[in-house]
């Protein structure tokens, strides 16, 4: 049914519509799970809809044939200060994408949001295991699934291999090492990013 859908909306580009049947069910799961994990009234933290424009949120709902959920009674604080973030992560993962159809940009939000969860990558994409997520992973983005040949942790490998070399004088992505997992947060400065570290080893 997918498929029926993606050859009749001209608005998606044919290769979108070349996708192996069971990776699209896995991306579909996938979506589902982030939408509710993180787009809810009592999520931490509230991403609503990926963090996508309500254009591209409702093309993927009905190319994904799913429901949207109401996210209006989230702490749309939560989403400002997360903001930069999430948009940085987005265009770290589109840079690095091999696949051009519309289907990877909103692959590229549904990391960048899971991304911001507090267990394993795989874990907060509600996927089986981390062997699903190398599967989107080599699909989509193939230059970053090539490139951590050391096997790291996702979120870790994002940050120290690629999202580094985006530094600005005033806005840096650091790791926060806690008891189970790596977790993206913002830092403001070098002093910041020194006491966190400290704080959190």
């Amino acid at each position: 049914m997918m498929m029926d859908i993606c050859l009749q909306n001209q608005l998606l580009k044919k290769k979108d519509c070349n996708i192996p049947y069971n990776l699209l069910q896995l991306l579909k799961k996938s979506v589902g799970y982030v939408l509710s994990k993180f787009g809810s009234a009592n999520s931490d933290p509230f991403i609503p809809g990926l963090g996508l424009p309500k254009e591209e949120l409702s093309k993927m709902a009905v190319f994904f044939e799913m429901s949207l959920i109401g996210s209006k009674d989230g702490n749309l604080g939560t989403y400002l200060e997360l903001y930069e973030e999430h948009k940085m992560l987005v265009q770290l993962f589109l840079r690095y994408r091999n696949y051009f159809g519309e289907v990877s940009l909103w692959i590229a939000h549904l990391l960048a949001t899971a991304s911001l969860g507090d267990n394993h990558l795989w874990q907060d994409l509600g996927l089986e295991s981390r062997k699903e997520l190398g599967a989107i992973l080599e699909a989509f983005f193939l230059p970053l699934f090539s490139s951590n040949r050391e096997d790291m942790r996702w979120k870790k490998f994002f940050i120290e291999n690629y999202a580094k070399k985006r530094e600005s004088s005033y806005v840096r992505l650091q790791i926060v090492k806690t008891v189970q997992i790596d977790r993206f947060v913002m830092v403001q400065n070098e002093k910041q990013c020194n006491h966190i570290e400290r704080n959190s080893l």
